[in-house]
C-alpha cells in the first residue's frame, strides 16, 4: 500500500529544500567575495608596478623638473610673477633636490558613484575633485586673508553688495580651452538648479541674487 505523505513529512522535506537554497546562496556570496578579493589584488599589483617604475623614474631623473635657464624670465626665476595661492606649491619646487612626476596614484576604499561637482557627497569624490578643480578664491593659510586662485584680482562696490572678479588669463580645461565669466556663470546656475541634487551648496549660495558674466 502506498504511504501517504502527512504534515510533518512536508515540513521535513521543506526543511530541506531551504537549507539547500540557504546552501547554493552562501556558496555563491562566498564566490562573489573571491572574485571581488581577486580584483581588488589585481588592482594592488598594477598600483604597486606604477609606483616601482615611478620611484626608478624619479631615482634616475627622468622626471627632473627643469632649470630655469640664466637667460630666462628673472621674475619667474624668483617666484615674483607666482600667484599668492601657488607661492608654497611655487616654494617647494625651488627646494634642492625635488623633482617632478607626472603620477598621483591614491587607493579608494570602493568605487566612485560619481565625481560630478555638487552632487557627489563622499570623500573620495571630494579627493578627485580636489586635484583638478579650483574656486575663484582660496584661503591664505597662513595669514587666513583670501588669494586669487582662478580670480587674479576682484573689486567690492560701496554699499557691499556687487562683488566683480577679474579672472586670469591662463587659466583653461584640460581639453586646452581657455576659461571664460560664462563659465562661472554656468556652474553658478548649474548648482541653483532645483533639478540638481545639490540642497548643501543652494543653502550656500542662496543670498546671491545672481552672477552674470
Amino acid at each position: 500500500m502506498q504511504k501517504r505523505l502527512n504534515a510533518r513529512d512536508w515540513i521535513l522535506y521543506s526543511l530541506i529544500i531551504l537549507l539547500v537554497f540557504l546552501l547554493l546562496l552562501v556558496m555563491y556570496q562566498v564566490d562573489r567575495q573571491w572574485t571581488k578579493l581577486d580584483q581588488m589584488q589585481t588592482s594592488l599589483s598594477e598600483q604597486a608596478k606604477d609606483m616601482r617604475a615611478l620611484r626608478t623614474g624619479l631615482g634616475s631623473g627622468a622626471f627632473a623638473a627643469k632649470s630655469v635657464s640664466q637667460g630666462g624670465d628673472q621674475a619667474a626665476a624668483s617666484g615674483s610673477g607666482v600667484a599668492p595661492a601657488f607661492k608654497r606649491a611655487y616654494d617647494a619646487t625651488q627646494q634642492e633636490g625635488y623633482a617632478q612626476g607626472d603620477w598621483s596614484v591614491n587607493a579608494f576604499s570602493g568605487g566612485l558613484a560619481t565625481i560630478t561637482p555638487l552632487v557627489s557627497s563622499d570623500a573620495d569624490a571630494s579627493t578627485v575633485q580636489s586635484n583638478v578643480m579650483e574656486s575663484l578664491l582660496t584661503r591664505n593659510p597662513d595669514s587666513l586673508e583670501w588669494d586669487g586662485l582662478v580670480a587674479k584680482s576682484w573689486t567690492v562696490s560701496d554699499d557691499g553688495l556687487v562683488i566683480t572678479f577679474q579672472l586670469r588669463d591662463d587659466v583653461t580645461f584640460s581639453d586646452g580651452k581657455p576659461l571664460t565669466a560664462e563659465d562661472v556663470v554656468f556652474s553658478f546656475d548649474f548648482a541653483m538648479t532645483e533639478a540638481i541634487q545639490a540642497p548643501a551648496e543652494r543653502s550656500l549660495y542662496e543670498r546671491i541674487s545672481s552672477v552674470k558674466a
